[in-house]
């Protein structure tokens, strides 16, 4: 029997299996070492919580996620015994097989970032049992590094999927579970269909499998160190990362992460095993190629930045307006940007480019050229027509060296943002110290490290000395 008081714990039974220690706890339930009394066979146990009985919804998904496995039969998904109910409190459960290993996040903890053919053997058996997965219409929705486990048995490694807790069942003719709009899974890892609480297919795990790809190639996620509201945000406008700027490995895996992960889901790889096969030939590309580091000319340039944000918490549960009109900033400005170089470019923000003369005095006509386009930038984003008045935006000037191959900008200091561009964000155009020398321009200061920052009239985008009628 178990406890008295309802709690489980070691030595206490469920049904005809003894508990043993607690291997995992989660948001639900608490997963439980067991032995079957009879044959002594080890299993895994995963129990609701107690408390949250009071939640139909809650006991609703709990019992879903059995279902779910219940339709899936492969050697890459945790298989199911069995499902029952706590005698005393009522509470569902639901016995697995026991695995004896390691979870993907802990690996990637330990060994740090994995080589492309070790990537692959992890991706292949996913990408199969996916295939049986989606075939069953069901979503994963959650394939993080923690839902997929490394087994070892008989000295091989076996890849399984576990928790379908937020499974989507697409022909499940019962009740709904979560509201229109409701956002359920883990933020880093999410589709922007997902956040959106939008429709979902099998092109929304293809999207949560682009970013595992990312992490095992790169030992970081996507979007690495970010509270969950950021996350959200950074999935939904951000540019997508490529492995080859965090790693050196060759460019030939970005366009797979990067088409993988495509915020619009008509852009990404329509299956699982369509993505591993286009890995696997990255894997082969790479093998026969080789990769070399272009060589370009290093040049001094002067760079615009476009930042787009809002206020703090507006994007815990953003709305439409807000998303689409934050999205639509940076196309706008690409198109006005005409003989600029786009160095980096995310959904939220981009960085613009221009080569600088040699000569003195044309460099500091270019630089004032330059700093003039930035604030009539501001200007003008700032009376685009239906532009949401939640949208902040921000225009950073410097100048600094970048190295340039066939018009691309590939490397230089100017790419390292973080050394330049302020960490707390103020709308209105700021320009560094550099780039304001044998300028004259009356203007606030702002920050002085690491270079003195000025801003240049956040609201009208216009700042003018009364002395010199320069700006």
């Amino acid at each position: 029997m178990t406890k008295r008081n309802g709690n489980i714990g070691p030595g206490s039974r469920i049904g005809v299996y003894e508990i043993g220690e607690k291997i995992a706890r989660g948001g639900f339930g608490i997963v439980w070492r067991a032995r079957h009394t009879q044959t002594g066979e080890v299993v895994a146990i995963k129990v609701l919580h107690a408390e949250l009985m009071i939640s139909p919804e809650i006991v609703g998904r709990f019992e879903r996620e059995a279902h779910a496995m219940t339709l899936i039969r492969h050697p890459n998904v945790v298989e199911l015994y069995e499902c029952g109910k706590v005698a005393n409190d009522g509470r569902p459960y639901f016995v697995m097989e026991y695995l004896r290993g390691v979870d993907l996040e802990a690996y990637i903890c330990e060994h740090g970032a994995l080589t492309p053919e070790q990537t692959l053997q992890i991706l292949e058996p996913m990408g199969e049992a996916l295939t049986v997965v989606h075939n069953k219409g069901i979503i994963h929705r959650d394939l993080k590094a923690l839902n997929v486990f490394l087994a070892e048995e008989n000295g091989e490694r076996r890849v399984v999927i576990l928790d379908f807790g937020i499974a989507k069942l697409l022909a499940h003719s019962g009740p709904k579970l979560t509201e229109t709009h409701h956002t359920i899974g883990s933020p880093a890892i999410m589709a922007p269909e997902q956040i959106r609480g939008h429709a979902v297919d099998p092109r929304t795990d293809v999207y949560a499998l682009g970013s595992l790809a990312f992490q095992m190639l790169t030992g970081e996620l996507p979007f690495p160190g970010v509270p969950a509201p950021t996350a959200v945000y950074m999935n939904l406008l951000e540019r997508r990362p490529r492995p080859s700027e965090r790693v050196d490995i060759s460019p030939v895996f970005d366009e797979v992460v990067v088409h993988a992960m495509s915020k619009d889901m008509e852009d990404r790889y329509v299956s699982a095993v369509q993505f591993v096969a286009a890995f696997r030939a990255a894997v082969e590309a790479s093998k026969k190629a080789g990769v070399q580091a272009p060589e370009g000319a290093s040049c001094r340039a002067l760079a615009l930045y476009v930042d787009v944000h809002t206020d703090d918490g507006l994007l815990d549960e953003p709305d439409e307006s807000l998303l689409d009109d934050m999205e639509g900033v940076v196309p706008l400005v690409a198109d006005t940007m005409v003989g600029y170089l786009v160095a980096l470019e995310r959904g939220n923000s981009a960085l613009f480019v221009y080569a600088l003369e040699s000569d003195v005095d044309s460099d500091v006509e270019l630089r004032q050229r330059a700093l003039s386009d930035g604030i009539e930038l501001f200007r003008a984003l700032g009376q685009r027509p239906g532009g949401d008045p939640r949208v902040r935006l921000s225009v950073e000037l410097h100048v600094g060296e970048v190295v340039v191959v066939d018009d691309r900008v590939v490397g230089g200091p100017l790419l390292d943002l973080a050394s330049w561009v302020p960490e707390q964000r103020t709308e209105g155009v700021l320009a560094t110290g550099a780039m304001l020398e044998g300028i004259e321009i009356e203007a606030e200061t702002v920050s002085q490290s690491p270079f003195t920052y000025f801003l240049v009239d956040s609201r009208s985008g216009l700042s003018q000395s009364p002395d010199t009628g320069r700006l």
